[in-house]
């Protein structure tokens, strides 16, 4: 609860990569916090069954698959996710969740398929017809492109999705993964969240992460549930007060 407190002034929404919260947080206390709760059914073998029935009743979005296309995440081809949307569509359905795509992310190995671009094109052929509400990317990028915006690689892989695809977008998980300092992920970052909260087929983001030992320079948070700089500079971030991502 100390992390989610430190970061309630710059958030508006948390997940877990599960379909119900960490169990000290079950009894809903990040509400108090005015944080949304969104829900994941993270890949083939998760218990559907058990997330009709353990959602909590004020989730409004259900995240699909993660990263599907990655042998080490939810490992599945984009046949078989098409496959099993149907399964999703009817929690969606009976829960009346908002639907939110498999998240897809380039892939270096280990994968079903190393394009993102493809693996959506061929998930949404299996699954014509099939309800989604949004899709969910991930972009992990370099932090030191040719100009002055630090960001600008990120820019150029939303702007690439918001061609192909005339769904809202979902930004899950973003963060420069070679930064060399936390100057220069900080860079990166201030720059993200400009452009994030100025584009308006961005309809959420959220960092990766709180914590994380594998990728550099990220933490917004530090052990003891202190806001890192970096996690001052997210939360403090100038928002677009139209909208709340």
């Amino acid at each position: 609860m100390a992390d989610l407190t430190a970061l309630s002034p710059g958030i508006s929404f948390w997940y877990n990569w599960d379909f119900r919260p960490d169990a000290a947080l079950r009894g809903g206390a990040y509400r108090e916090l005015g944080i949304e709760y969104i829900p994941m059914i993270w890949g083939g073998g998760t218990d559907v069954s058990a997330a009709r029935r353990d959602i909590p009743e004020q989730a409004q979005v259900l995240l699909g698959y993660n990263e599907p296309n990655f042998g080490s995440q939810a490992n599945m081809s984009a046949a078989e996710a098409a496959l099993r949307w149907p399964e999703l569509e009817e929690l969606a359905e009976a829960r009346g969740l908002k639907l939110v795509s498999p998240a897809v992310n380039f892939c270096g190995g280990d994968c079903q398929d190393t394009d993102p671009f493809h693996y959506l094109d061929e998930f949404f052929e299996r699954c014509e017809g099939c309800r989604v509400d949004a899709i969910a990317i991930h972009i992990y990028v370099g932090c030191s492109p040719p100009g002055d915006n630090k960001a600008e690689w990120l820019i150029g892989h939303v702007e690439n999705y918001k061609s192909r695809y005339s769904l809202p977008l979902w930004l899950t998980e973003f963060a420069c993964d070679n930064a060399t300092s936390l100057d220069e992920q900080e860079a990166f970052l201030r720059d993200a969240v400009q452009y994030l909260e100025a584009e308006p087929r961005i309809e959420r983001y959220a960092w990766f992460a709180g914590r994380a030992d594998n990728v550099p320079f990220v933490d917004l948070l530090g052990a003891d549930g202190e806001l890192t700089s970096l996690g001052e500079a997210y939360v403090n971030a100038p928002k677009n007060p139209e909208c709340d991502r």
